[in-house]
């Protein structure tokens, strides 16, 4: 967190160019130097901290309840944005009450126009890891300090890690099942509109859209199913669900493969608008994990066995997958998608780099498998009563 040099809060106009007084948190953030972090939301009225500004415990407690939302919600953005395992971990030893708050999130992932927002996230700590992202790694960390300090005692306390889970499933398990039949319909129609499309049509959307104007009867119907698409997956209000459904991806893929000869081969145009106006889009919306193992190469992950570096730089040459097109030129879901670790593609086929059809849509596949098996292990996995530190609040 970046140090602040002056000792006193900025007074900023309003408005009505009248003053207005500082907000309590920022003038926190401005006296106290709070990129001491760990030393405020540790529980600890012995931290030098406290000592240094002889805080009485009345007005500690009033700092912690002010501060502790703005830390729940850093906390939040680490798992739910950025994918820092670590990062997280290590607020979470200073403070384990943060895993009970419940925040909103901004991430990465928004659409193509200037004017389109980020996707908002929102719930705990584990609902974000577990089931929001489905981030096996990050929801078994979170699980472990969980099941340390808020374990199962029995039927009526079932610990706070079911509990989050099951007040997850009862807001949300219905409509995600009715969602990803909505996605499965979402993207027949568009890959039907490519597939009823002649070439020169295909041609024209993927190199010309912005020109197409509304009563084009030749291209006007396909830039129309492309934009529907596009609606449909751009999420209209604060996402408690799942942040993406991550088997439209994979039918996406096998849907180019199984089409790709039809289609024309490499380089055609309905390939390529298949691969960078529709899956390029949908690559937009990953969650964080996703986009580092694709930053980082599947290929490795998969079968190498290497564990997800946790970055968003790709392997190979320059740029990063977030945040969103910093680079001009390659822009994911308009003039390319992503191809694993070796950064953005403007049209090619899944498996063109590595000798065999498919390879890219069964690691993401196995990939996909392996993360859904680790979070039904931490659901049902019991926590270590022996040796937990349940916290009174």
């Amino acid at each position: 967190m970046k140090k602040k040099t002056n000792s006193s809060p900025p007074v900023l106009p309003n408005a009505n160019g009248l003053f207005q007084v500082p907000r309590l948190d920022e003038m926190i953030l401005t006296t106290l130097r709070m990129e001491r972090l760990n030393e405020l939301i540790a529980c600890n009225n012995t931290s030098p901290l406290w000592t240094q500004y002889k805080l009485t415990p009345d007005l500690q407690d009033r700092l912690r309840n002010i501060y502790m939302p703005v830390v729940a919600k850093y906390l939040g953005q680490l798992i739910g944005r950025d994918g820092k395992q670590n990062e997280a971990e290590a607020l979470i030893k200073v403070n384990p009450a943060l895993l009970l708050a419940r925040v909103e999130i901004e991430t990465h992932s928004k659409g193509l126009k200037p004017n389109d927002k980020p996707v908002v996230l929102e719930g705990t700590a584990f609902q974000l890891a577990a089931r929001v992202t489905e981030d096996d790694k990050m929801a078994a960390m979170i699980a472990k300090y969980l099941d340390e300090y808020y374990p199962y005692v029995d039927a009526d306390h079932p610990g706070e890690k079911l509990k989050q889970d099951q007040d997850w499933l009862a807001a949300n398990a219905a409509n995600e099942t009715k969602r990803e039949q909505q996605d499965i319909a979402a993207l027949d129609k568009m890959f039907n509109a490519i597939q009823n499309a002649d070439d020169k049509v295909c041609e024209r959307v993927l190199n010309e859209e912005e020109t197409i104007i509304a009563d084009d009867k030749e291209a006007e119907p396909l830039l129309k199913a492309l934009n529907d698409f596009r609606n449909y997956l751009i999420p209209k209000e604060v996402v408690t669900g799942k942040q993406f459904n991550i088997q439209l991806l994979i039918q996406a893929f096998q849907f180019y493969d199984k089409n790709y000869e039809t289609f024309g081969g490499f380089n055609s145009p309905k390939n390529n608008l298949c691969w960078r106006k529709v899956i390029g889009f949908m690559q937009r919306f990953l969650p964080a994990h996703y986009a580092q193992a694709f930053a980082q190469g599947t290929y490795y992950i998969v079968v190498n066995g290497e564990e997800v570096c946790r970055r968003f730089d790709f392997r190979y040459g320059d740029g990063s997958y977030f945040p969103l097109d910093s680079d001009p030129n390659f822009r994911m879901g308009y003039n390319c998608g992503m191809a694993g670790g070796s950064g953005f593609v403007g049209g090619r086929r899944v498996g063109l780099f590595d000798g065999f059809k498919d390879c890219w849509t069964m690691r993401l596949e196995s990939l996909c498998q392996a993360k859904t098996v680790a979070l039904q292990g931490i659901m049902q996995q019991p926590c270590n009563q022996s040796q937990s530190k349940r916290l009174v609040m």
